[in-house]
């Protein structure tokens, strides 16, 4: 993230286990975050790339379940390690990336990029 800064490039910090915003929804940042990413999936607002089979692979592996509240909740890491899959790394990154929090809270404006891949430019863009 250094490095990024140091480039001048906007960083907003990401910590999964924060506090989500529907509280009565969600058990944490990351289970809504997944969740909306699921959301945009099922809307048709975006896609992967048909050829990134490890992100498909990582996004069809997560599994949810509901907390004794009946709140959302993705399974964590340490789970997926013991069921012996990697870490979603890929998945955590598109995550990330439609977050409400990397976009100050609000809606995310997906309407500008509608019916390109998710990774879009991202492959050929000069960083």
């Amino acid at each position: 993230m250094t490095a990024l800064v140091e480039l001048g490039l906007p960083v907003v910090a990401y910590n999964g286990g924060e506090a989500p915003y529907d509280k009565e929804r969600f058990v944490n940042a990351r289970a809504e975050d997944y969740w909306n990413l699921r959301e945009l999936f099922e809307n048709g607002e975006i896609d992967i790339d048909e050829l990134d089979d490890v992100l498909a692979a990582q996004l069809g592996s997560l599994k949810w379940t509901l907390d004794s509240r009946g709140r959302i909740k993705i399974e964590s890491k340490d789970d997926m390690r013991r069921r012996g899959m990697p870490s979603p790394d890929r998945a955590d990154v598109c995550a990330m990336a439609f977050s409400r929090r990397a976009h100050g809270g609000g809606p995310i404006d997906v309407e500008s990029n509608a019916g390109e891949s998710i990774t879009g430019d991202l492959m050929t863009k000069a960083w």
